[in-house]
């Protein structure tokens, strides 16, 4: 029992809990303690935590994975396999409002598109993302984040889910490589060669054929212009590593995603001299939460009693 007077700190990983995201703080990047605030976003207690205790970021989770984790029936399971994958699921070929600002060129009309729901938490670009604190980048935004992938024989271009508002257009010879972690089934991270990465979350069946079609369309586009002479094919790198490093478009740092659990990760600004990048491998990132257990003299005697901090 700890003498009158003294106090005792004690860190104990912090139970992150079963929502989408957790706004908090961290003293650094390199394993700091870190406390959780309101679901909703951070109020102006955490803002000025956020200012004396250190750098902000975000703690997501990964929601592809759990669209798939519904229970259904053996009948309706078989039958799901047995079904061909349609390429347009979103029905985008009918849709008079988004072909009207896609402005599809013939040789994309014809063979058609492949679409489907995906999840941007890089939806008001990198740099953004990876600042916590401002609600219109915020990446845990539903409205914002939920966005239609359509993919064409030259172009990938994002719809937003609710307005079906065209907000970014890439070009298929603008794409590099894609990076998967072992982490999750869902996440994944698309490198371009003049543009910030995307972070991007997709159910795993619909990244595995996202993946598939992204690679084919590439292909068949650095094929058309040389082949290996225009640039290399899509290439896609699965990660072991916790740790992944986020580009800019000018192929420089600018942000890290690391994993604390099983489709659970930070996105933080690039902080080089933080202890998970500063050298050596990483073998455990995560959360602490702070107690402190502080005795104190009462009318039964001497006793102790957490105190949060």
């Amino acid at each position: 029992e700890a003498p009158v007077g003294e106090m005792i700190t004690v860190f104990m990983p912090m139970t992150l809990p079963a929502t989408a995201a957790v706004a908090g703080t961290a003293a650094s990047f390199g394993g700091g303690g870190g406390s959780s605030s309101s679901i909703a976003g951070p109020s102006a207690s955490d803002e000025a935590a956020a200012s004396s205790a250190g750098e902000p970021f975000h703690c997501l989770r990964a929601i592809g994975s759990e669209s798939e984790k519904t229970e259904r029936g053996f009948l309706s399971m078989a039958l799901s396999m047995l079904k061909a994958p349609v390429r347009d699921g979103l029905a985008f070929g009918s849709n008079s409002k988004a072909k009207g600002v896609a402005q599809l060129s013939a040789a994309e009309e014809e063979p058609g598109v492949w679409a489907d729901w995906v999840t941007n938490y890089t939806h008001a670009g990198l740099k953004a993302a990876v600042q916590a604190g401002q609600s219109h980048s915020d990446p845990s935004a539903t409205h914002r984040n939920a966005q239609a992938f359509i993919l064409t024989t030259e172009r990938v271009l994002f719809f937003n889910a609710r307005t079906w508002s065209l907000v970014q257009v890439i070009a298929l010879s603008e794409m590099q490589s894609v990076t998967i972690s072992a982490y999750s089934p869902s996440l994944f991270v698309l490198h371009m060669h003049r543009l910030p990465d995307l972070v991007l979350d997709a159910a795993p069946s619909v990244r595995q054929r996202l993946l598939d079609e992204l690679q084919l369309a590439v292909g068949t586009v650095a094929a058309m212009w040389g082949g290996e002479d225009f640039g290399e094919s899509l290439r896609i790198h699965q990660e072991a590593s916790p740790v992944l490093q986020l580009l800019d478009e000018e192929r420089s740092c600018a942000g890290t995603l690391a994993f604390i659990d099983t489709n659970v990760f930070l996105l933080v600004p690039f902080a080089p001299r933080s202890l998970f990048l500063a050298g050596g491998d990483t073998f455990f990132f995560g959360l602490l939460d702070a107690h402190q257990i502080a005795s104190q003299v009462g009318a039964r005697g001497i006793g102790s009693y957490w105190r949060p901090r």
